[in-house]
């Protein structure tokens, strides 16, 4: 019995063995996943060599399409609910997929279409200077004035006034760094005044549609120190940026040790004739500050300080590219470069044109106005200069308790991004749809609504 019992299992155990061998053989394979053809069929205007066409690929890309489906439909229905005073934009890096734009006051957040053109026009390594002039010390006094020279640092400040606490982390160029440059020089004293030079910009006007305190946007020019603050009385602006910028260079003068006979004052530029310069003093770069206020990981925004910087860097662009240091000129300087992106070919196949027509830095003005598109393009240049942190840019701007304007990352493997700004009611409603839809919007911003103000008043 047994040997009849062997002898079938011999066939059983063949069959295993080679169904086994079969096995290894068919998984030490290539498995192929491509579609074949009869050999010399033929395929129009391509090499039959280079098709590689996985059906995991083809499912990937029929998913791609539902979804991109389904997020333009959502997109439609966002868009459907933007009215004539509200602008919204979703750019995804590479190209607007939805633009419904209108020329809007962006109220302060104008300031980063500002700093956006300064990187482009004036390069991320533009450094303000600030310099003192005199006669060379002799046995350790000046004779005659002592020359402050502003340069369009709008960051310059004292260490009492701009120093810590503050309520903003801007990047503060010591004024005291020129007492101490004299010191090492061994001046001890100056025998006539300590005047300021303001020359550099022509448009120093407080502009009269500024509807808020002095206390949140001071005067601006070349020559500003502590934005513009008394230094003996901080809660006090000074009518004359570089009236209040001498005094305070006089003030920390008498504090370093060296004497000053005479008092603050100020000239022209026909002031500097004889004198040299004795010392100087650099601001931080444009990129540092602009990448910090945005991108870097403390980055936080008032509404004071950021006044004064955007509309003394809009002067700056005017003087350095237009040979105009005021307003008009920068704002002149700015609208020719979206001219030239606008053309561009990404930008005209988009559907959208960046357009701003500028009055002032931080749209203080209500007829200064900047489209969503535009908000975003610089949003996006700003960005570049974080990329190695990988944080995203998030505005979050409110109106009393209401939504003005939003700049959110969308969630997904690549970067897009909604702007939208406008009347407070619409806004809310266009964020809570955008919400509404599965994954579409993000809540978290980087920057968060307290961070940024004034808070934006008026509409388009």
């Amino acid at each position: 019995m047994s040997r009849v019992l062997a002898v079938a299992l011999i066939p059983a155990l063949v069959l295993a063995a080679l169904w086994n061998w079969a096995g290894e053989r068919a998984s030490s394979r290539p498995v192929v996943t491509v579609p074949t053809v009869e050999q010399g069929a033929a395929w129009p205007d391509s090499d039959a060599a280079s098709i590689a066409l996985s059906w995991r690929r083809v499912a990937d890309a029929v998913v791609a399409d539902e979804t991109a489906d389904e997020l333009r439909d959502g997109l439609d229905r966002l868009t459907a609910g933007v009215d004539d005073r509200t602008c919204l934009v979703v750019d995804t890096g590479s190209s607007v997929v939805v633009a419904s734009d209108a020329a809007l006051n962006l109220g302060p957040v104008q300031s980063v279409v500002v700093a956006a053109a300064g990187l482009i026009l004036l390069g991320p390594d533009h450094r303000p200077m600030t310099a003192v002039f005199g006669s060379p010390p002799v046995d350790g006094i000046v004779d005659g004035d002592l020359i402050l020279l502003g340069g369009g640092d709008a960051l310059l400040g004292t260490r009492e006034v701009s120093g810590p606490p503050r309520r903003h982390p801007l990047p503060i160029t010591p004024l005291e760094a020129l007492v101490d440059a004299l010191r090492l020089t061994g001046v001890e004293r100056v025998t006539g005044d300590v005047v300021g030079v303001s020359d550099r910009y022509e448009d120093v006007a407080r502009p009269e549609a500024w509807q808020v305190p002095l206390a949140e946007a001071s005067r601006v020019g070349a020559l500003l120190v502590d934005r513009g603050r008394i230094r003996g009385g901080p809660g006090n602006v000074a009518l004359d940026p570089a009236q209040g910028a001498a005094r305070s260079l006089l003030e920390v003068l008498r504090d370093g040790s060296i004497a000053v006979d005479g008092s603050a004052r100020t000239d022209s530029a026909s002031a500097l004739e004889g004198r040299e310069m004795l010392a100087e003093v650099a601001g931080e770069t444009l990129a540092d500050v602009v990448g910090g206020w945005l991108t870097g990981p403390d980055a936080r925004v008032t509404a004071d300080g950021w006044a004064e910087f955007a509309d003394a860097l809009l002067m700056e662009i005017g003087y350095a590219v237009a040979g105009s240091g005021t307003r008009l000129g920068g704002a002149a300087a700015v609208s020719a470069l979206l001219e030239e992106i606008s053309r561009s070919e990404g930008v005209a196949a988009s559907g959208w044109e960046p357009t701003a027509d500028l009055r002032d830095g931080p749209g203080l003005d209500a007829g200064s106005t900047s489209s969503c598109g535009t908000l975003a393009w610089a949003l996006a240049t700003i960005e570049s200069l974080g990329e190695e942190s990988g944080r995203p840019i998030g505005l979050d701007v409110t109106e009393g308790d209401r939504r003005r304007a939003v700049v959110a990352e969308l969630p997904g493997e690549t970067r897009t991004r909604i702007v939208v700004v406008g009347d407070p009611g619409t806004v809310a409603d266009l964020v809570d749809s955008a919400q509404g839809l599965d994954g579409l919007i993000t809540g978290a911003s980087t920057v968060t609504a307290e961070q940024l103000a004034p808070l934006m008043t008026g509409g388009g």
